[in-house]
């Protein structure tokens, strides 16, 4: 019986590693809140706007930060990523940019019913951290289509373009210079909208 119990003891022993709690490292999680405060005028329209849920393509439907070392390959960070998928957070943001400008009498967001003057759509065509580039750079595409409601034919189509220079290669660089994307893109789209209202 001493025998048994001393085999035991030296397996226990000799297995303890496998019996300790497992180190997890913490996930970081991050916002994108790029807003542009572009005022174009000090009267508004009468026209009133409604913003879409922004559409994510294939590979960006994700809360997960993605980057690239290679063209065609996308690859997330393990323990870093956004706390909703970034369509999700763009949406608010362009509402948000698109009432600085002054140049509508409302601007709302979807699941809003109202009847508006103009609908504006979005795609998110791509937001990745590219480390082909050194230092890594942020990319972020939008497609943005603004349609007039009464007669349901599209106003205008642009797709946007912007890319921000990290200040090293790490995925908060990344988060940073993303969020500093996003603003000059709401500037950007805010400028292209209210150029297109009559």
């Amino acid at each position: 019986m001493k025998k048994i119990v001393t085999v035991f003891i030296a397996f226990l022993f000799l297995n303890g590693c496998s019996l300790a709690p497992v180190q997890q490292q913490n996930v970081a999680s991050y916002t994108l809140n790029g807003i542009s405060q572009l005022k174009l005028r000090n009267k508004p329209t009468h026209s009133t706007l409604l913003v879409s849920r922004t559409i994510a393509s294939p590979g960006y439907q994700t809360s997960e930060m993605i980057y690239t070392t290679q063209p065609f390959q996308l690859q997330t960070f393990a323990f870093n990523r956004w706390v909703a998928p970034p369509a999700q957070m763009l949406t608010p943001l362009l509402v948000q940019s698109l009432r600085h400008t002054g140049v509508f009498n409302d601007v709302i967001s979807a699941p809003a019913a109202a009847q508006t003057s103009y609908q504006l759509n979005t795609n998110l065509l791509s937001l990745k951290q590219d480390f082909t580039k050194n230092p890594s750079q942020i990319d972020i595409q939008l497609q943005v289509s603004l349609i007039n409601s009464k007669t349901n034919s599209i106003v205008a189509s642009h797709k946007f373009k912007q890319t921000m220079a990290t200040d090293e290669n790490t995925p908060y660089a990344g988060v940073i210079a993303a969020n500093k994307a996003t603003k000059v893109l709401m500037e950007k789209i805010a400028k292209f909208v209210a150029h297109k209202i009559k």
